[in-house]
């Protein structure tokens, strides 16, 4: 979805007043995905490069490796996060309409944004699931103590711009002259895995489509019958080809 980046200029953004002042036009309506604007898309590309490379940079600490995979579903799931923060609050997806310069991964240091962002997941879906829980923990080995991508780019925090309601200058001035700041967030988040793991749901249960071969004596046996049915209801090669070979 929507991805951003810090901007050059320092002064207190009032997203209820900004959005106000302006003739509301619902990028939801336009477009389900707008490209990340270049210093956030640099940002990301690190982030990437750090988990994926062959040897870490030096100078860095690492936990772990991403495969391609993981890579791409990450790079997907935090543009959807970066996404609901950028969207208009009167859009179909009523984001927070954070404006997309002013978007970077300094602001995913912050308790406010992170909660935010799980209980906006809750109320479009109606319950906590896994989902919020895994995207907790990527901001838990985010900001991790010694390895964590977040904690070894204190230069992030420079790209930071208050946000009206979620990160005030004081928020940022504080990130800026404390160091545990990623120390504090990771406190706050281990709890709030533990606090969503305790009420989520499972909202699609990949099995249920296949439990009756799962809870069948003999689930190949099972699966042998789907084959018979198929030669059983196979029309006459001899005389009908084309619907035989479809079948």
């Amino acid at each position: 979805m929507d991805k951003a980046a810090s901007a050059n200029d320092d002064h207190h953004i009032d997203v209820a007043n900004e959005i106000e002042a302006t003739s509301f036009t619902d990028p939801d309506l336009t477009s389900g995905v707008i490209d990340a604007p270049p210093m956030l898309a640099m940002e990301m590309a690190d982030l990437i490069r750090f988990k994926t490379a062959t040897l870490t940079v030096f100078g860095l600490q690492r936990n772990g490796v991403w495969g391609e995979e993981t890579a791409s579903q990450k790079i997907e799931h935090l543009g959807l996060m970066f996404g609901a923060l950028a969207a208009h609050p009167r859009g179909n997806v009523r984001g927070y309409g954070v404006p997309t310069q002013h978007l970077t991964f300094g602001l995913l240091v912050f308790p406010s944004v992170w909660d935010w962002y799980v209980q906006w997941r809750e109320r479009r879906r109606g319950f906590y699931t896994t989902w919020e829980i895994d995207m907790l923990r990527i901001s838990l080995a985010l900001t991790r103590k010694d390895t964590g991508w977040l904690r070894q780019h204190p230069n992030l925090a420079e790209r930071l711009h208050p946000i009206a309601g979620l990160v005030s200058r004081m928020d940022i001035d504080r990130a800026k002259a404390d160091c545990d700041a990623c120390d504090v967030y990771f406190k706050h988040a281990s709890s709030r895995v533990k606090e969503i793991q305790r009420v989520a749901r499972v909202h699609r249960d990949p099995f249920e489509p296949i439990m009756p071969v799962l809870e069948a004596d003999s689930p190949v046996g099972e699966y042998r019958k789907i084959t018979e049915e198929i030669l059983r209801l196979m029309p006459d090669e001899r005389l009908y080809r084309r619907p035989a070979a479809r079948s």
